[in-house]
């Protein structure tokens, strides 16, 4: 199994309140009304529905698939019994986000279940073991995750939970504009990049030059805070993460138009509201009038293509770019229990902490636990790769 992720920033989950909600109508031609229409059901989507919600306002919410959830993907493994988190692992108790789940949702939760991995660098593209590669002491490693998780907190106003402060383009930190192989250097913090890498992959396509403050996106304080005891990581106690967003739908209920995309949008007179078309798989289609439009999707070409932009929007989202995360499960009789193999090119050795592979990558595989047979792979690339492009991807390494 395969499933495809977007690299994004961080979702913030803050405290609500609960309140009714108003059914949508049955029918194909008459206009749904609400206050606001919000598109994308991931973690963002949801968690913004839900909030609307318990500050009074109507709203719609179009999901393209038939449940909530974005990235979270849960298996069930028969083998086992248990629930396997293929997409998100866990949420991180980043200030009051876990508020969100265990206050307002009424779940509880515990630590993420740990399962110690022996580690093993191979070069994915030929299959060669790393036998000479020298990875930095724990020692190395945790001075160098000291000193970026320091950084990453001097910057984390600009970049989390959103970018409210961030400054105007010639008051822009040079920090977060070197690329990241710069800024490791500059800071000589060598040391901490394969273990960011090994636990992220990162999700940002060429790691080292890319810009640092997309880095700190994706590996930023509140993931770097763990290593400090400052956050952690948390899951249901059902282990299946999939279970907030079951529940977010229930409260929902009729609000959400699961299965459903916008096929196209006009903006009234002087931005006084927007009227959305929405086409249901079985081709049925419903108008949504709404007094704003709360955009929770990528904003990539085809994604904006059906709203009303005009010249100056479309040249600022035509400058976005994306890289694509595939996650997924794989079972074969080559891959050693309690083992996980970390992609390094044969460059690396025998101590190149900076030399990360390229995308397309497959940056690891990593032993589920939880006494399965299964194993986790986590794939980058700089270009959409479909499933099967994916797959493909990962049998081609198990060939070398």
């Amino acid at each position: 199994m395969a499933t495809k992720m977007r690299s994004s920033a961080s979702t913030v989950f803050t405290t609500l309140l609960l309140a009714a909600a108003e059914a949508f109508s049955d029918t194909t031609d008459a206009a749904i009304v609400r206050d606001v229409v919000i598109v994308g059901g991931g973690a963002s989507g949801a968690h913004a529905a839900v909030q609307l919600r318990d500050m009074g306002k109507t709203i719609a919410l179009v999901e393209k698939r038939d449940r909530l959830g974005g990235h979270t993907e849960t298996h069930h493994d028969p083998a086992t019994g248990k629930n396997i988190s293929v997409g998100v692992q866990a949420w991180n108790t980043y200030k009051n986000s876990t508020n969100f789940i265990t206050e307002r949702m009424n779940m509880s939760i515990m630590a993420k279940p740990q399962t110690s991995l022996a580690t093993k660098y191979v070069d994915f593209t030929t299959g060669q073991i790393l036998h000479n590669y020298v990875a930095p002491t724990s020692m190395e490693v945790l001075a160098a995750l000291k000193r970026y998780h320091e950084l990453c907190e001097q910057y984390e106003h600009l970049l989390l939970p959103g970018f409210f402060d961030f400054p105007l383009p010639g008051d822009i930190p040079e920090d977060l504009t070197l690329s990241f192989r710069d800024f490791v250097a500059k800071y000589n913090i060598s040391a901490a990049v394969p273990r960011l890498f090994e636990l992220t992959g990162m999700g940002v396509g060429d790691i080292m030059n890319t810009a640092t403050m997309y880095v700190m996106q994706a590996a930023g304080a509140p993931l770097t805070g763990i290593f400090f005891g400052e956050t952690s990581n948390v899951v249901p106690m059902s282990a299946d993460l999939c279970e907030l967003y079951s529940k977010i739908g229930s409260l929902l209920g009729h609000d959400v138009l699961y299965s459903s995309t916008v096929v196209s949008s006009v903006r009234g007179a002087n931005d006084t509201g927007v009227t959305i078309t929405v086409r249901a798989a079985d081709g049925t289609r419903k108008r949504v009038e709404a007094k704003r439009l709360l955009l929770a999707i990528e904003p990539s070409e085809d994604n904006m293509a059906p709203f009303d932009l005009d010249e100056s929007e479309r040249t600022v989202f035509s400058k976005f770019q994306s890289s694509n995360v595939y996650v997924g499960a794989v079972r074969n009789p080559s891959l050693v229990v309690n083992q996980s193999l970390t992609n390094m090119p044969a460059t690396a050795e025998s101590s190149n902490w900076t030399t990360l592979p390229l995308p397309p990558f497959n940056s690891r595989i990593d032993y589920f636990g939880q006494d399965s047979d299964l194993f986790r792979f986590l794939m980058v690339a700089n270009t959409d790769l479909g499933t099967n492009g994916a797959r493909d991807l990962v049998v081609d390494g198990f060939a070398k």
